[in-house]
Formats: C-alpha cells, structure tokens, sequence
C-alpha cells in the first residue's frame, strides 16, 4: 500500500509539474501577458524539479565546463524602454539588452544545475542583428539557422561557444506557413545543431522569443540538444552518456576555428 501511495502522489506531482510547464512554455509563445505576470508564471514554475527529480542515480557531469553564449536578436526583440532606433546609427559599448540575456542565462543555467549538468554559462556578446532568410521574418527556420551557422563560423570563437538567434514574430502565430511547415510559429519553437558543442562545427540555435516573456524553457530547450540530449526533463542513459561524451571534449581543447571576414547578410 505505502509503494502504490509513493507512485500515485509521484504521479499526481509531475502532472502538476507537467501542467505548470506547458502553462509556461506556451506563455512563451503567445507573449500574451505583461512583464509582471511572466515573473509570477515563471516563479510560480520555477522549482518544481525539487519536487519531481529525475528518477537516477547518475553523478554529475560537465563540471569545469563553461558555456560561451554569443546572442544575437532582431529588433522584434527590441524593448521600447531602451529608446533605440529600428535601426539605430550608432550603437553603444553594452548593448542595453545584455542585463535581459544575463538573466535568462542564469536561469538556463540554474536549471541544467538542477539537473545534475554543472556547465557554467557566460553571456560573451549580445548584438541586434537580423539572420531571418527572407523578407518576412522566420519564413524558414532551416534556412535562418543555417545563415547563422554560416556567420557565427567566421567569428573565431572557441568551440565552447553557442551562437543564439533570439527573434520574433507578430504575425507568426496564425501565420498559414505554420501548419504545413515548421517555422517558429509554435510556442516552443526552436531549431538547433545536435551534438555539435565541443567539436569543430559550429555550434548555433534559432530560438523563437518574445523579449520580456522571462521564459527559458524553449533556450534549455536548444542548449541540452546541442549538447546532444535528445530529450528534456528526463534523460534516457544514451542522453546521459552523449553529454558526458561531449563535455569529456570540452575538457581536452579549447580551440578555436579559422576565421575569415564576416559575410554581409
């Protein structure tokens, strides 16, 4: 009788934990709420894993290991409060969108802690450009993902890097395109390199994302699958050991590709 009680509360639990995650995951894409109230969604979300843990035995990994993120965003992602320009002529030394990535980052990070992956994040750059591959904006996830695979390579950054793409949409949501093809027009749309952290190709993530939503969930999202996971929350052992496998390569270089200038988009 105690062992079924166990199940069905941990049942109970993680429907719970299920429910509060779509709610969050689908405040993401909708972008329907205030600044405010993605606060309150997020800390009302935020800790369910200490009560659901993942079911495993597993030491932690990707300890010494650090994350380099190099953010780039469109100007659908611009806050208003910043006082810039569509299109501003010049820009300054911190981009004002930096303190938004910090902390979105940290809440990435403090996630992937909670699940026993002890990398280390570390927002390097955070610049307003547009990667979009056509005229209206996330016409092609595919096609904008490799675009910033394309530029990111010419940067010359270490292998430990991940190149973001935040950006958005407002006609995204009930565009026609969404239901025939996969384009960021679904709350957790996202499109990334697998498994690329730590080798000699570039690793990069388009990640559809309302600036002022707080959610990070569709960003973790990207980041355990370039980590090679191919599951978030609860990890098979080939995930477990695909990541353990990739940062064992963190560890042994830190090297950097050859540069060459960057190409106009």
């Amino acid at each position: 009788m105690k062992e079924f009680t166990k199940h069905f509360m941990g049942f109970i639990v993680l429907g719970f934990a299920g429910i509060a995650f779509i709610s969050s995951v689908a405040a993401e894409g909708t972008g329907q709420q205030s600044n405010h109230s993605a606060k309150l969604q997020i800390n009302r979300t935020q800790e369910w894993w200490k009560i659901a843990s993942p079911n495993r035995t597993h030491k932690p990994i990707g300890q010494n290991v650090s994350l380099q993120a190099y953010i780039f965003y469109d100007w659908h992602n611009e806050t208003k409060k910043n006082g810039r320009k569509k299109y501003p002529h010049k820009l300054p030394k911190v981009d004002p969108m930096k303190p938004y990535f910090d902390e979105l980052f940290r809440q990435v990070q403090s996630y992937l802690h909670n699940q026993s992956i002890m990398v280390n994040i570390t927002v390097k750059n955070v610049t307003m450009r547009n990667f979009s591959a056509a005229s209206r904006p996330l016409s092609n996830i595919n096609s904008t993902l490799n675009n910033l695979i394309k530029y990111g390579a010419t940067l010359n950054q270490t292998q430990n890097t991940i190149f973001y793409y935040f950006t958005w949409s407002n006609n995204s949501v009930n565009s026609t395109t969404n239901k025939t093809r996969k384009v960021p027009g679904h709350p957790d749309a996202h499109q990334q390199t697998n498994g690329t952290f730590c080798t000699t190709n570039t690793s990069a993530a388009v990640i559809r994302h309302r600036n002022g939503s707080g959610t990070h969930w569709t960003t973790s999202i990207a980041t355990l699958f370039v980590f090679g996971s191919k599951h978030f929350i609860y990890f098979t052992e080939t995930d477990w050991k695909n990541m353990n496998k990739t940062f064992s390569k963190c560890r042994s270089r830190n090297t950097t590709t050859n540069a060459t200038t960057p190409p106009a988009l």
